[in-house]
């Protein structure tokens, strides 16, 4: 019964073409759904208690075209054990190892030692290895970048007490890396570009992107695959536009957005 009601709203896995997708409000990102509609769209969310669950669009770039898809989402897992949150990164010059246990503290092992933080990314990009130290907890938000040598020797080369990780892109010239949050009351966003030899320009803007499930840029504009939408961000212009896999139907029980 599941899986024919919710055929209904939405394509799950289906890849489709950004340009077949229905333009929508960008607010439609973190949205909970109306409690009767939730019964029988989500009936597993909905028996363990859950309003809002995230549906995440993937975003990707095949053959110089933009494609997204809507991923399945998984219900949390309270029995998950504690230390399930250690993640192997394999690079070039050996394991980077992160021990992530948020307000708990954590570190990265690396092949030059280790390093307190709580390490949520690791890529490579020419002839360094960057990694990214990212906590939210509690209103309290920080991120710090650093960039490795081939001998694992390491600096920071960004730091932000009040901004988190979101998402990163890499092509063989370039990385990007997206960071967002509210500070006070104005929301505030960063997009850090590295280059292959290292230099980097920091770009700010003017509103927030909470919950991004990756990200690509190309000819000018940021595409990032968030909560129920693609979310398009000009560079140049800085133009907000969303589009979204799920039916009108669907996004008229999402509470606050009115169609």
């Amino acid at each position: 019964m599941f899986c024919e009601v919710s055929a209904m709203y939405r394509n799950i896995n289906k890849w489709q073409k950004l340009n077949e997708l229905r333009k929508t409000d960008p607010r439609i990102s973190g949205g909970y759904y109306t409690t009767e509609f939730l019964k029988t769209y989500r009936p597993d969310f909905y028996s363990e208690g859950y309003g809002f669950f995230p549906e995440f669009v993937e975003v990707a770039k095949v053959n110089g075209e933009i494609i997204c898809r809507l991923d399945e989402p998984d219900i949390p897992d309270e029995d998950a054990p504690f230390d399930s949150d250690e993640c192997v990164f394999k690079t070039s010059v050996g394991n980077f190892v992160s021990r992530n246990h948020g307000e708990f503290g954590g570190a990265l092992e690396t092949p030059g030692g280790e390093i307190d933080g709580n390490f949520c990314d690791v890529f490579e990009l020419g002839d360094r290895v960057y990694a990214v130290d990212s906590l939210s907890h509690l209103g309290l938000v920080s991120t710090t970048v650093y960039s490795f040598d081939r001998g694992c020797k390491y600096h920071k080369i960004f730091s932000d007490e009040n901004l988190g990780f979101k998402a990163r892109y890499v092509t063989d010239e370039r990385a990007y890396i997206l960071l967002s949050d509210r500070v006070g009351e104005n929301p505030k966003s960063v997009l850090l570009e590295i280059s292959e030899n290292g230099d980097m320009l920091k770009t700010e803007f003017d509103c927030d992107f909470q919950l991004v499930f990756n990200m690509l840029v190309s000819d000018g504009k940021m595409f990032l695959g968030a909560d129920k939408a693609v979310v398009v961000f000009d560079l140049q212009t800085k133009e907000i536009n969303a589009y979204t896999p799920l039916s009108v139907e669907a996004e008229k029980h999402i509470i606050g957005i009115s169609r």
